[in-house]
């Protein structure tokens, strides 16, 4: 049997959620598994493999990134719907490129619309690769659309490892052996697959540095690409 795993903060959208999937359940026959954050998603995910997991970004305890995050390292192969209230851009859309996460739902969404969806994948069993990153550009997107503060690392290639400060959506610090800010960013900026890992933030606040614009920085990344190849 199909299970679906609902991780939403807000009870009222949870049973909202789960109210409008029931209609759907005695045909299709599925299971509805509910988390009111990731760290009750993880431990539903330890127990029971999922069909399909529909996540909210913005979280208590665990949230929405990280439970992502579990996701791709854990059950690479489980498709993943992501809900968020904040507006999505053109470049977080490029997400959706990435095969884990199959579709974005700004909240607030149709209803019907969100729950035929996820029957059409279920019905389907949409392929979904088995993969282990994501691209840059997408994960850096999310952060900004999120206006997380966050620090994490991105594992290259070559076995050199870069950091990220984002301090409310905003980036600050790019660290890459000997270099840093932009020159760091650029190193890693174009990948198309890449290996993520949250670091904990600093327990006393650090320098912020100097803020990059995120945007122009992504541009230039992309045109230098392009004049190499």
């Amino acid at each position: 049997m199909d299970r679906v795993l609902i991780a939403e903060d807000d009870p009222e959208m949870l049973d909202f959620i789960t109210f409008a999937l029931r209609e759907f359940q005695k045909e299709f026959n599925f299971e509805i598994y509910t988390a009111r954050n990731g760290k009750e998603a993880i431990e539903i995910l330890q127990k029971s493999a999922v069909s399909l997991l529909v996540t909210d970004i913005r979280m208590p305890r665990v949230d929405g990134l990280a439970l992502l995050a579990y996701v791709n390292k854990k059950h690479p192969s489980t498709p993943c719907f992501v809900m968020t209230a904040y507006k999505i851009s053109d470049a977080l859309k490029r997400l959706s490129d990435d095969s884990m996460i199959l579709h974005f739902f700004p909240k607030p969404f149709n209803m019907e619309l969100f729950a035929r969806e996820i029957i059409r994948v279920l019905r389907h069993k949409t392929p979904v690769g088995t993969w282990q990153g994501m691209s840059v550009v997408s994960f850096l997107c999310m952060i900004e659309n999120e206006k997380k503060t966050c620090r994490f690392e991105v594992e290259l290639p070559n076995n050199k490892k870069a950091i990220f400060n984002f301090n409310k959506g905003e980036l600050y610090d790019v660290i890459c052996g000997d270099l840093w800010g932009e020159a760091a960013a650029m190193e890693t900026i174009t990948l198309e697959k890449a290996n993520f890992r949250f670091l904990p933030l600093p327990k006393i606040e650090a320098p912020k540095g100097e803020k990059m614009d995120l945007s122009a920085l992504i541009a230039k990344a992309l045109k230098h690409q392009d004049n190499v190849a």
